[in-house]
C-alpha cells in the first residue's frame, strides 16, 4: 500500500460503542437460546453449538459494512461453519484422520485471511465449530442436535447483526477517504486555478491522510480483495495516497498552457468532490471516462500549442512549458483511477463488477494503465502462497498448533477437550514474545475466572433460577471486557460464563471449570512451544528483508521499463518477467509490514521509515507500469538518442539511490543503531524534503532535462517537413517520459535524505 504518514497507535477507546453493542446483543440472545434449546426443543446438546454460533458471529467476527453485504457474509459464516462442524465430527471419528484433516482445514481457513475484509474477520468464527468434533472423538453421535443448535443460533445471530445495533465500520473508512478526496480536490484547485502551491493546503491534506490510515494500517479485517467492492475500496485508498505526490511541484507555465492545465484541473477537482460525496452517500459517483476525455482534450490542446510554436519557430521554451503540464496530467491520471474505484466501491449490487466497462486508462485511444493487471483474488492468494510469505507462515503456524492439540487430546481423552484447541488459538500470536504475553494473560484470567465461578457455585448451590439471572450478566462481561479492558479479564469473564451456563443443567458442579483450567493451560503450552519453534520473531523480523527485496525488485522494474521505452521490443520479454517478480516482491513487503504493525509488538521502532520505503517501492512500480505502457501507447519519436541515453541513466540513478537508502536503513537496524531523530523530527524532515522537491529538480537528472530540451528543439526544427499534430504528440511523449524519470528520482532522493538523516 502506498502511504505517507506515521504509524497509527492502538486505541482502547470505544467511541462507536463497538464493545457495548456486541456485549448487549449476546447478553440478550445467549440466555434466550439456552432456554430455547434446553426447555423448548429439549436438545441440551444443541446449547453449546448455539452459543458458539452467537459468539462467532456477534463477537468473534462482529462484521460491519453495508446491511446487505453484512447479512450475506454472516450467512456464509453460518453455512461454512455448519460444514466445518459436520466435517470436524466426521473426520474426528477416526484418530488417524482427525489430525491431518484438522491441519489442512485450519490451514485453508486461516490462510483465507489474506483476502482481508470479511475473510480475515471470520477466520476464528469458522474454526470454532471445527473444534468440538475434532477433539471429542465421538463422531456423529450428537451431530444432529449440534447442527440444529448451530443453525438456530446462527440464524438468530444473522438477524440480530442486521437489526440490533449494527455497526458500520466500512462507512467510517469511506468517510475518512472522502475527506482525503475533498482535501485533494482543494489542492488541485489551489495549484492550477487559485493561488498555486499551498503549504497550508498540503498540511490539511496530510492530516486527512493520517486520519484515513489510522483506520487502515494494520487492520487485518479492513476491506480487501475477497469481494469486488471491497477490492475497489482498498484500491481507492491506495490511489488517494498516491495522488498526493502529483501535487508537489509549483512550476509555472505560459498563459496558453496554464489555461489548458486549468481546464483539466477543474474537471479533475470536480470529479474528486463528486467521488467524495458518493462515498458519503450523497450522490452518484462520477464516471471515470469524464477525466479520461478531459485529459485527451488536454493532450490535443497541448499538441496544438506545440505545433503553433514550431510553426512560428519559437521553440526555445517549448520543453519547459510542456514539462510543466506533467503534474496535472499525473494528478488527473491518478484521480481517474480513484474515481473508477469509488464508482465500483459504492455501486448497487445490480451494477457491473469491479473492472466495469472501462478496463484501461488511455492516451490517444491506447491503453496507458491496464486495469487487468491490478490484483485479483487468484493473484492475491497465489502471490502469498510460499514459505517466505508472512500470511502463509501465520496460517501454517496456527494450523500446526491446533493440529497438535487435537493429537494430544485424542491421546489423553480429556473432557471438554475443545478448550485445548481454542486456548491455543487464542494465545498464539505472530511472534513468540506476543504469544508469551497473551498466554500468561489467558492462563491467569482463566484461573481467576475459575476461582470466581467456583465461589458463585458455592454460594448459589442447587438453585438454577439464580444461575439464569447470572447468565446474561456473565455473557455481557465475557463479550465486553476483552476489547474494553484486557485479555486476562476477558478470559476470566468467559470462564465465569461457561461455568454459569453449565451450572444451569448441572447445579453445584465444578468439573467444567476445573477442566477448562487444565485444558486452557495445555493449549497455552502448545502455543508457546509452537511459537518458539516456528518463526519465533514473527512478521517484524521479516520486515527489513522483505522491504529491501521489494525495493530492489521495484527499482529493477523501473529500469526495465525505461529500457523497453528507449530500446523497443527487444526488452519486452525481460520487462514482463521483471514486472511479475517486482509485483510479487512489493506485495509481500507491504503485507509483511502491515502484519507487523497489526501485532503491535517489538521491532517496529522505525516503522514509519519502513512505511515510506514501501510507499516508494509502490510508486516506482506504478511509474514502471505507466512507462511500460507508454512504449506502445505513446512511444518516443525516432532519433533523440541523447534523451534515450539520459532516460536510462536517470532510471538507473533512481534505482541506485533508492536501493542504497533502504540498504543503509537495514544495516543501521541490524547494527542496533537507533535513529538520532525522534518521530516528530523525522516527520518535519519529511515535510521539508517534500517542500524542497516541490521547488527543485534533482541535480542528478539535470543532464536529462538538457538532453530532452536539445532534442525537442531539434525535433521542432523539422516543422516545415512534418505535420504539427504529429510533432506535438512526439514532443509531449518525450517531455512526459522525462517527467516520469524525474519523478522517480525525486522519490528516491526523498528516501535517501531521510535515510542519511536517520543514521
Amino acid at each position: 500500500m502506498t502511504q505517507d504518514h506515521t504509524a497509527s497507535k492502538p486505541k482502547r477507546g470505544d467511541a462507536a460503542h463497538i464493545f457495548l453493542r456486541r456485549a448487549a446483543r449476546v447478553a440478550i440472545l445467549v440466555p434466550l437460546m439456552s432456554w430455547f434449546t434446553s426447555d423448548v426443543i429439549k436438545q441440551p446438546a444443541a446449547g453449546l453449538p448455539s452459543s458458539f454460533a452467537l459468539f462467532s458471529i456477534l463477537v468473534f467476527a462482529n462484521l460491519g459494512g453495508p446491511k446487505l453485504a453484512r447479512l450475506r457474509a454472516n450467512v456464509m459464516i453460518v453455512l461454512v461453519g455448519l460444514v466445518a462442524l459436520i466435517a470436524g465430527a466426521v473426520t474426528g471419528a477416526s484418530d488417524g484422520v482427525a489430525v491431518p484433516a484438522t491441519l489442512m482445514a485450519t490451514l485453508a481457513i486461516s490462510y483465507s485471511a489474506v483476502l482481508r475484509g470479511y475473510f480475515a474477520a471470520s477466520t476464528t468464527a469458522v474454526i470454532v465449530p471445527w473444534a468440538p468434533g475434532a477433539t471429542s472423538g465421538t463422531g456423529v453421535t450428537n451431530l444432529p442436535a449440534e447442527c440444529v443448535g448451530w443453525l438456530v443460533g446462527g440464524t438468530l445471530a444473522c438477524v440480530a447483526a442486521s437489526l440490533l445495533w449494527p455497526y458500520y465500520e466500512q462507512d467510517r473508512l469511506k468517510s475518512k477517504l472522502a475527506d482525503v478526496l475533498d482535501a485533494s480536490a482543494s489542492m488541485v484547485d489551489q495549484r492550477w486555478s487559485g493561488s498555486g502551491y499551498s503549504d497550508e493546503g498540503m498540511a490539511a491534506l496530510d492530516a486527512s491522510i493520517a486520519k484515513l490510515q489510522s483506520v487502515y494500517d494494520g487492520v487485518l479485517s479492513r476491506p480487501g480483495s475477497g469481494a469486488p467492492r471491497e477490492r475497489s475500496l482498498m484500491l481507492a485508498v491506495d490511489e488517494a495516497n498516491r495522488l498526493r505526490t502529483a501535487l508537489w511541484s509549483d512550476q509555472q507555465a505560459p498563459q496558453e498552457v496554464r489555461e489548458c492545465d486549468e481546464r483539466l484541473a477543474n474537471v479533475t477537482a470536480t470529479a474528486l468532490r463528486q467521488a467524495a460525496a458518493a462515498l458519503r452517500g450523497e450522490g452518484q459517483a462520477p464516471q471515470a471516462e469524464v477525466i479520461n476525455a478531459a485529459r485527451a482534450a488536454h493532450q490535443k490542446q497541448l499538441a496544438d500549442w506545440v505545433g503553433s510554436q514550431a510553426a512560428a519557430s519559437q521553440v526555445v521554451n517549448v520543453y519547459p512549458s510542456v514539462a510543466s503540464s506533467f503534474d496535472i496530467r499525473l494528478a488527473s491520471l491518478t484521480a481517474e483511477l480513484v474515481v473508477l474505484d469509488v464508482h465500483h466501491a459504492v455501486q448497487d449490487d445490480s451494477c457491473e463488477p469491479a473492472g466495469g466497462t472501462q478496463t484501461a486508462v488511455t492516451i490517444d485511444g491506447k491503453p496507458l494503465l491496464d486495469l487487468q493487471h491490478r490484483a485479483t483474488v487468484k493473484q492475491r492468494i497465489s502471490g502469498q502462497w510460499s514459505w517466505s510469505s508472512p500470511w502463509f507462515r501465520t496460517a501454517f503456524r496456527t494450523a500446526t498448533a491446533i493440529a497438535i492439540t487435537v493429537l494430544i487430546v485424542r491421546g489423553t481423552k480429556l473432557d471438554y477437550a475443545l478448550w485445548v484447541s481454542l486456548g491455543a488459538m487464542a494465545a498464539l500470536k505472530f511472534d513468540a514474545s506476543g504469544t508469551r504475553r497473551s498466554g500468561s494473560q489467558i492462563a491467569l484470567g482463566t484461573f481467576g475466572g475459575f476461582i470466581v465461578g467456583a465461589a458463585i457455585i458455592t454460594l448459589v448451590g442447587d438453585r438454577p433460577g439464580i444461575y439464569w439471572v447470572l447468565l446474561p450478566i456473565s455473557v455481557f462481561l465475557a463479550a465486553y471486557t476483552p476489547g474494553k479492558t484486557s485479555l486476562a479479564v476477558g478470559q476470566g469473564a468467559f470462564t465465569v460464563f461457561l461455568i454459569t451456563m453449565i451450572a444451569i443443567s448441572h447445579p453445584g458442579s465444578y468439573s467444567a471449570g476445573e477442566m477448562r483450567v487444565i485444558d486452557v493451560a495445555l493449549g497455552v503450552s502448545v502455543s508457546l512451544i509452537v511459537s518458539a519453534l516456528m518463526w519465533p520473531h514473527g512478521a517484524a523480523a521479516m520486515v527489513r528483508r522483505k522491504i529491501a527485496e521489494g525495493a530492489d525488485q521495484a527499482g529493477s522494474f523501473l529500469v526495465s521499463a525505461f529500457e523497453l521505452l528507449t530500446r523497443g521490443e527487444a526488452a519486452a520479454a525481460q520487462n514482463e518477467q521483471t514486472r511479475r517478480d517486482a509485483a510479487r516482491a512489493v506485495a509481500q513487503a507491504v503485507e509483511t509490514l502491515d502484519l507487523a504493525i497489526s501485532q503491535r509488538g517489538p521491532g517496529l521502532e522505525d516503522a514509519w521509515e519502513w512505511m515510506l520505503a514501501n510507499n516508494t517501492s509502490a510508486h516506482l512500480m506504478y511509474t514502471g507500469g505507466v512507462v511500460t505502457s507508454m512504449s506502445t501507447a505513446n512511444p518516443l519519436p525516432a532519433g533523440c538518442q541523447a534523451s534515450r541515453d539520459e532516460l536510462i541513466v536517470a532510471s538507473e540513478r533512481a534505482n541506485t539511490d533508492f536501493t542504497r537508502a533502504v540498504a543503509q536503513m537495514a544495516a543501521a537496524d541490524d547494527a542496533g543503531h537507533a535513529s538520532p531523530l525522534g518521530e516528530q523530527d523525522r516527520i518535519k524532515l519529511w515535510a521539508a524534503t517534500n517542500l524542497e522537491l516541490a521547488h527543485h529538480t534533482p541535480e542528478g537528472v539535470a543532464g536529462l532535462a538538457t538532453a530532452v530540451d536539445r532534442d525537442t528543439q531539434a525535433l521542432l526544427a523539422k516543422a516545415p517537413q512534418r505535420q504539427t499534430s504529429e510533432l506535438g504528440r512526439e514532443t509531449i511523449a518525450l517531455a512526459f517520459a522525462a517527467g516520469w524519470a524525474i519523478r522517480a528520482n525525486q522519490l528516491a532522493l526523498r528516501m535517501a535524505v531521510l535515510s542519511d538523516a536517520s543514521k
